[in-house]
This record gives structure tokens, C-alpha cells and sequence, in this order.
């Protein structure tokens, strides 16, 4: 399989995660909230899922067993912090946390 066959089914893979967490939780409030400094959380966690996986199928062509589904679900819920805050809009905050809480 070419490295972008694999890319392309590695992103269907975290897409259709990422809409079934969304659909039983609050995952598409990730999009509003900013991490790293200018990338969304839901950017980020997606970007995290996908090299997850890259690296689970090259630990499996040695031999390394891995729980996809677990791995996928860890790596997308991994910066998902549900508070008060994410119950609200985003409040615009100067300085340290640049400009979005």
C-alpha cells in the first residue's frame, strides 16, 4: 500500500472516530477552543490520532499488537477537558493564553 493510500485511510479512520465521539459527546466543542497557540484542540487531537496510527501499523509489521480502537479513542480524547468553560462560548483573554480561554 503507497504511503498515500495509507495516509488517506488512516484520515477516514480518524474522521469516522471523531464523528462517533462527537455524535455520543461534546468532541465537536473542540473546534472552538484553541491549544498550542493558534491550532484548535480538535485540530490537534485528530493530528495526534492520525500519528498514532501511522506508528501502530509500523509497530504491527514487527510483530507489536495493538488495540486500534482503544489507541484511537485514547489519542482523540486525550486533551478533552470538559468544564464550565466549554459551556459557554469562548471568552477572548489577553496575554498567556492567547487570546481565547
Amino acid at each position: 500500500m503507497s504511503d498515500a493510500v495509507r495516509a488517506e485511510k488512516i484520515a477516514r479512520e480518524v474522521d469516522d472516530a471523531a464523528r462517533q465521539l462527537a455524535q455520543a459527546g461534546r468532541l465537536d466543542l473542540t473546534h472552538e477552543f484553541i491549544q498550542h497557540g493558534d491550532v484548535t484542540v480538535y485540530t490537534h487531537v485528530t493530528s495526534v490520532a492520525r500519528a498514532s496510527l501511522f506508528f501502530a501499523e509500523r509497530l504491527g509489521r514487527v510483530g507489536v499488537s495493538i488495540d486500534r480502537a482503544s489507541l484511537l479513542r485514547g489519542a482523540l480524547l486525550h486533551d478533552y477537558k470538559p468544564s464550565a468553560a466549554w459551556l459557554s462560548p469562548p471568552v477572548f483573554c489577553p496575554g498567556a493564553c492567547g487570546g481565547r480561554f
